[in-house]
């Protein structure tokens, strides 16, 4: 319900202590939240998906996608080398081909400007792979509110699905405070 009301709240907002990059992007967070519990992986140590950037005020365009290609492309990375098969030399010229546990993961990004919301999708099992622009949604348009908060639910749920089955390969988090004294 929190997604569905997140347009009117987002036009509802003058100058208070939270932007509306803020509020949309906190709003998001919480419902990834949500659904790491939903799907039992929330005491898990993995690597995410999912990279949000949220603009400044006076950001332009070309810094918001700077930073978003360049959290993507870290993701990408991480998931690369934390899937890399041991002893694969990650396709040096003449040498074997690079060969990983699974293929790295599809990523999701999302793009925060004033009340647009921009879904990209990454490719992380291609080095020089550009982020793909999938969908935008305004959270100014007071008809869009019910679709526009399932498009992020769908988002959502779907990073959901994929962390679903591969959470096996996640490691547990020690949760069990350590007692400095010991």
């Amino acid at each position: 319900m929190s997604l569905v009301t997140l347009g009117s709240r987002v036009r509802s907002i003058i100058a208070g202590s939270r932007t509306r990059e803020e509020v949309i992007k906190k709003e998001i967070e919480n419902y990834l939240k949500w659904a790491e519990f939903d799907g039992g992986y929330q005491h898990k140590d993995y690597i995410p998906i999912v990279a949000i950037v949220a603009s400044s005020p006076g950001q332009d365009i070309d810094s918001i996608s700077k930073a978003m290609t360049e959290s993507l492309e870290s993701l990408a990375a991480e998931h690369r080398e934390d899937l890399l098969v041991e002893g694969s030399d990650g396709g040096a010229p003449g040498g074997a081909p690079t060969l990983y546990t699974r293929i790295p993961p599809l990523l999701y990004g999302i793009v925060i400007a004033g009340a647009k919301v921009v879904f990209v999708t990454f490719d992380s099992s291609k080095e020089d792979y550009k982020p793909r622009t999938i969908a935008h949604f305004d959270f100014d348009q007071d008809s869009m509110d019910v679709w526009n908060g399932f498009a992020v639910a769908i988002l959502v749920i779907s990073v959901r699905n994929y962390m679903m089955t591969i959470r096996e390969h996640f490691d547990d988090i020690d949760t069990q405070m350590s007692d400095p004294d010991a």
